[in-house]
C-alpha cells in the first residue's frame, strides 16, 4: 500500500478534548435501546452464556454448552454480575463503560495515524455508531473483545516507543482477548511480528525488537495458561480458551447451505436444525468430551471440504456477503418487533441509520487503508481484520462476526474522513495502490449490496 506523507500529530499527542463529548454521546445513544424498548429474555447464544454464568454463579464451574465450551471470560463475568447484585443483565452497565474508554481508545490510535481531526471523527463515529450501540445493550462478547482488540493495538503502540517492558502491557490485554474469544489466539503471532518489526517509533536494533516480542508472547501466554492447563484437564484435551470450532465447522461445511442468524437470510435455525437431522453427514458423538468432540467435527469438516472442493469455494462469496450485510442485528430484533412500544418511523430511521455507519466504516475504512497503512501498527490493524474475515470465509458469515474488527477500522474509515484530500492524494500516487483500492471498493461494495434489501422488510 502507498505511503502517505508524515501524519502532523505528534504519535505521543493528547487527543483532542473535544473527545469527551463523543464519550457522553456514546454512553447517552447505547442506554434507550433497554431503558425505554426492553426486550423480553435472551435470543441463541446468549442464552448459552447465561446458562452458562448459571452453573459458574452456582459454583459448579464453567459447564459444556450442548457439546462446545465457551471461552471463560464472558460467562464469569455475567456470574460476577449475578452474584454481585442479583442479575446477570446488569452487565450491560460495564459494556455501555467500556464503549466509553473506547471511544477514547480509538481517539487515540486514530491520532497516532492521521492527526487529531481523526482522532476526533474516529471518536464520534464509534459513539455514534447504531450496531455497536445495540451490541452494547445484548449479553454478547463483541463490545468486551473490540475494545480489548482497540486496547491491545494502542498499548503496543505504545510498547514499540520504549524499554521492552513495555510489552508486558500489548500481551496482557492480548490475553484477555484470547480468553473472550479463542479466535485471538491466532493473533498472537501478528502481535509479535508487529512488536519487533522495525520502523517509526522502535528502536532499529533487532535484538531488541525480538526481546520485545518474547515479552509480549510470555505476558500473553501467562494470562491464558492457568485456564488453558484447567480446562485441558477438564475437557478431554488440550483447549487453550474454548471448543467452539468443530461446532462451526459442522454449521458452515455440510450438506446443508452455512448458517445464518441475520433477518432475511440463510433459513431460521430451528428448520436448520430439522435438516441436520435430515440429510446432513452425521455429527460426531455427543457423549464425546468438548475437546474431542471438537476435534471430531473438525476432523470430519476437513474430510468433507476435500470431498467438496468446487462446493466449498462456491459458498465463499456467499459467507463474504453474509459478513459485510450492511443490515445488522439491530435491524433483525427492531423489523421483527423485538422493542415493544418502538415506533414504525423509529425502525426505519434505525434501519437506514445502521446501514450508513456499515457503508461509511467498511467502504471508508478500505479506503483508508490502501492511504494509511504504512508502519507495523497500521499494518496490526489490517492483519487483525484480515485475520477474523479469512476465519469467517471458511466457516459461515454472520454480521455479529465483523463487529470487533469493525470497530478497529473505524481508525480508517476516521482517516479518510478527517483527511479526505490526503488520502486521495496518497492512493494516487501509487498505480499499485490506485487500482487496488479501485477494486477493492468494488469487490466489497457489490458484496454489501447483496443483502441489503433484506433490511428494509418486515
Amino acid at each position: 500500500m502507498a505511503r502517505p506523507a508524515p501524519s502532523p500529530a505528534e504519535p505521543g499527542g493528547r487527543v483532542d478534548p473535544r473527545i469527551l463529548g463523543a464519550v457522553v454521546a456514546a454512553i447517552a445513544v447505547r442506554l434507550p435501546l433497554w431503558m425505554l424498548w426492553p426486550e423480553d429474555g435472551c435470543v441463541a447464544d446468549e442464552c448459552d452464556y447465561l446458562a452458562t454464568a448459571r452453573g459458574v454463579a452456582e459454583g459448579r464451574g464453567l459447564l459444556p454448552v450442548h457439546t462446545w465450551v465457551w471461552s471463560p471470560a464472558y460467562p464469569y463475568l455475567l456470574a460476577l454480575s449475578e452474584r454481585a447484585v442479583g442479575d446477570p443483565f446488569a452487565i450491560r452497565w460495564l459494556q455501555v463503560a467500556v464503549a466509553g474508554a473506547t471511544v477514547w481508545l480509538l481517539g487515540r490510535v486514530a491520532t497516532r495515524v492521521a492527526g487529531r481531526e481523526a482522532g476526533l471523527a474516529a471518536a464520534w463515529i464509534y459513539a455514534l455508531h447504531p450496531t455497536l450501540a445495540f451490541f452494547a445493550a445484548r449479553i454478547w462478547t463483541e463490545t468486551l473483545y473490540g475494545s480489548a482488540l482497540v486496547a491491545s493495538v494502542l498499548a503496543l503502540a505504545w510498547a514499540r516507543e520504549g524499554a521492552w517492558p513495555r510489552a508486558i502491557l500489548p500481551g496482557a490485554l492480548l490475553g484477555v482477548a484470547v480468553l473472550f474469544r479463542g479466535i485471538a489466539v491466532y493473533l498472537l503471532p501478528l502481535f509479535a511480528v508487529a512488536s519487533a518489526w522495525p520502523g517509526r517509533g522502535v528502536s532499529p536494533d533487532r535484538t531488541y525488537g525480538w526481546a520485545r516480542a518474547g515479552v509480549l508472547m510470555a505476558a500473553a501466554l501467562t494470562i491464558v495458561a492457568p485456564w488453558s492447563l484447567h480446562a485441558s484437564g477438564r475437557f478431554g484435551g488440550f483447549v487453550v480458551s474454548d471448543t467452539t470450532l468443530g461446532r462451526m465447522m459442522y454449521l458452515g461445511n455440510n450438506t446443508f447451505a452455512p448458517r445464518n442468524f441475520d433477518l432475511g437470510t440463510g433459513r431460521r435455525m430451528r428448520d436448520l436444525d430439522a435438516e441436520e437431522q435430515a440429510r446432513g453427514r452425521p455429527s460426531c458423538d455427543r457423549d464425546l468430551p468438548p475437546a474431542a468432540h471438537r476435534s471430531c467435527e473438525l476432523r470430519n469438516g476437513l474430510e468433507w471440504i476435500r470431498s467438496h472442493p468446487g462446493q466449498f469455494v462456491a459458498r465463499v462469496p456467499l459467507r463474504a456477503a453474509d459478513l459485510l450485510n450492511p443490515n445488522s442485528f439491530l435491524t433483525r430484533h427492531a423489523r421483527l418487533g423485538r422493542y415493544p412500544g418502538m415506533p414504525e418511523a423509529v425502525v426505519s430511521g434505525l434501519s437506514i441509520a445502521v446501514v450508513l455507519a456499515s457503508f461509511t466504516v467498511i467502504l471508508g475504512g478500505l479506503a483508508g487503508a490502501w492511504a494509511w497503512t504504512r508502519d507495523p501498527v497500521t499494518g496490526l490493524v489490517v492483519a487483525v481484520s484480515a485475520l477474523h474475515v479469512v476465519a469467517v470465509l471458511g466457516l459461515a458469515g454472520l454480521t455479529r462476526y465483523r463487529v470487533p474488527w469493525e470497530t478497529l477500522w473505524i481508525v480508517f474509515a476516521a482517516a479518510s474522513l478527517a483527511r479526505p484530500r490526503h488520502t486521495l492524494a496518497t492512493v494516487r500516487r501509487s498505480a499499485t495502490a490506485t487500482s487496488g483500492c479501485i477494486a477493492t471498493l468494488i469487490v466489497v461494495a457489490a458484496l454489501m449490496l447483496w443483502h441489503l434489501p433484506t433490511g428494509f422488510r418486515g
